[in-house]
């Protein structure tokens, strides 16, 4: 694992998990403050060691969050 930027997938949910995802936000006052985290704490056997939730994004500090593309 490296950290350059490839065009490789590198997270992919399935439609049952999209629909969880969209009935949390539907059910928001503010759909848009709510997201699927995906916590990366480091790597296990050549694979991403991670936790997955939904949660609000306001407690989001500028650590925690990036909308960034770029490595």
């Amino acid at each position: 694992m490296t950290s350059e930027h490839t065009d490789e997938l590198l997270l992919a949910i399935t439609e049952q998990a999209f629909e969880k995802v969209m009935g949390f936000r539907a059910q928001s006052d503010i759909p848009e403050d709510d997201a699927l985290w995906v916590a990366v704490s480091g790597t296990s056997g050549g694979k991403y060691v991670y936790k997955i939730f939904l949660s609000g994004t306001g407690a989001v500090g500028p650590v925690m969050w990036s909308n960034s593309t770029s490595t």
